[in-house]
């Protein structure tokens, strides 16, 4: 077996019994600032006529709070597991060429 793809006897940091549970309150902590965020915004900004810049940084940081919360409190340290990829979703050497429409010459009359 080459040297770089012997099995290590050390563990990925993420398979670290710690840190997965690390992850998942990071994701908890996540969706707790999601739901500040979202109750802040209704709460001052609901209702509102104009609509200042707060308000659009406010559901910008409640919307990647939200999804990368509820990513790290469901998958936890399994985001960071490797999956194999198909061949046909991976790099090719094969260079493709786009297509052009060849003229005809005649039809322009």
């Amino acid at each position: 077996m080459p040297a770089m793809l012997k099995a290590s006897s050390r563990p990925d940091w993420h398979e670290r019994p710690l840190i997965k549970i690390a992850l998942r309150l990071a994701g908890l902590v996540l969706l707790g600032c999601a739901w500040w965020a979202g109750s802040t915004l209704l709460r001052k900004y609901g209702g509102m006529r104009e609509h200042p810049p707060l308000e659009y940084l406010l559901a910008v940081v409640a919307v990647v709070c939200a999804v990368a919360g509820a990513a790290l409190t469901i998958m936890g340290h399994h985001l960071f597991d490797q999956v194999e990829v198909a061949a046909r979703w991976g790099r090719s050497s094969l260079r493709i060429e786009p297509l052009h429409r060849e003229d005809s010459g005649g039809g322009d009359d």
